[in-house]
């Protein structure tokens, strides 16, 4: 080797090329990392708004059986798509839970219907059985689907459940002699 007296500085084209290519690999890494990271909160969130939606609904719709007190619709071994019954304050009509639109709704007595669910969650597939038996005082199966509301149409946004309960109607309370 040829001394020239010159001081070779800086990277040679080859350098400079594998340095490029390992940082764009690098970046390209931390990319799909964080889509996927931003991918797993978005579906997260979704099962999360299902899973709040539909509980916070049936315990609603359960506690208002236990309190009822006696089923109009369905009769007992029928199934009906909304559920009618009287509870205890006297003097008024009967409530109506229903679906309507994709919202479920709750209507006491003449009062407007209160939409149990959000515009975050579509309900559909209700069914009310009414599985009471002769000479007690009844019991009512809920089935429902829950689904999250995708007008998009996007895979991270697709989750629905399906969610079931039985409710007892309570019997009335009678004075003690």
């Amino acid at each position: 080797m040829i001394n020239t007296g010159r001081k070779d500085s800086g990277f040679t084209m080859i350098e400079l090329l594998l340095y490029t290519m390992l940082t764009a690999a690098l970046l390209g890494m931390v990319a799909v990392f964080f889509t996927v990271i931003t991918q797993a909160r978005i579906k997260n969130g979704a099962i999360s708004e299902v899973e709040q939606q539909g509980a916070a609904a049936l315990r609603i719709i359960t506690q208002e059986l236990r309190s009822a007190e006696e089923v109009i619709i369905p009769v007992t071994g029928d199934n009906a798509t909304s559920l009618t019954y009287d509870d205890y304050a006297s003097g008024s009509p009967y409530n109506v839970v229903n679906l309507s639109s994709g919202v479920l709704q709750l209507k006491r007595g003449n009062a407007a219907a209160v939409a149990l669910t959000n515009g975050n969650v579509t309900v559909s597939n209700l069914n009310f059985r009414n599985v009471g038996r002769a000479g007690t005082a009844g019991a009512i199966r809920i089935e429902m689907t829950v689904a999250f509301s995708n007008p998009s149409g996007r895979a991270d946004y697709a989750f629905e459940r399906n969610f079931y309960a039985t409710a007892a109607l309570r019997p009335p309370y009678l004075p003690i002699p």
